[in-house]
């Protein structure tokens, strides 16, 4: 698996919808984290995030680590159909709108008192799912399988126990109950766990 290093954002600056589970905001905040301006001509990791999201969004074909022609056509695209200032440059708004699902998939969940684990973590599903959560890049990779594995991605990453985990951690969270099992990347680590804690 590849571990890819983004840039912390400093907790005051986290969006206020970022304000649930810590363990998931710590990812996740490193997906959502920007600063300065990505233009045509940028190589490496920030044309790379770039170009995921703009996948994501529906607005690039292909995915890669140049900020290139098609990665600015993209951008201007994104930009006008989300009203925002035309320039085909990605500032803090523009990554803000890009990446605005996976901040409302973290958004604070509001549970009536009394809710079951189980009936709290299927809403969670459900503002996960409504953020179309999905690979980019290739198998198990892009931002949000990175926000449910702790950083990691690649072949050997399956997501999906990752996924729960975030799911029953937010669901727990918000119920102001500890988590039932320990989270683990993996699902036979996960089932072992939850076996330990009947």
């Amino acid at each position: 698996g590849r571990v890819v290093a983004m840039p912390a954002m400093p907790r005051a600056l986290l969006p206020p919808v970022l304000t649930g589970d810590p363990s998931w905001v710590r990812i996740a905040t490193r997906e959502l984290a920007w600063t300065g301006q990505a233009r045509q001509g940028l190589r490496g990791p920030v044309a790379h995030r770039v170009n995921e999201w703009l996948w994501l969004a529906g607005h690039l074909r292909t995915v890669t680590n140049v900020y290139s022609a098609a990665t600015t056509r993209g951008v201007s695209q994104f930009q006008q159909a989300n009203h925002l200032p035309v320039t085909g440059v990605v500032d803090a708004a523009t990554f803000a709108a890009l990446s605005a699902p996976m901040a409302a998939a973290g958004a604070r969940l509001v549970i009536p008192a009394g809710t079951p684990l189980g009936a709290a973590s299927v809403l969670a599903a459900r503002q996960h799912i409504a953020a179309r959560p999905r690979e980019v890049g290739g198998p198990n990779a892009g931002p949000w399988v990175r926000s449910y594995m702790g950083g990691l991605e690649g072949a050997r990453w399956a997501w999906c126990a990752g996924f729960v985990g975030a799911l029953v951690r937010q669901a727990a969270l918000a119920l102001g109950r500890p988590m039932p099992f320990e989270w683990d990347r993996g699902v036979p680590s996960i089932g072992r766990h939850a076996a330990d804690a009947r």
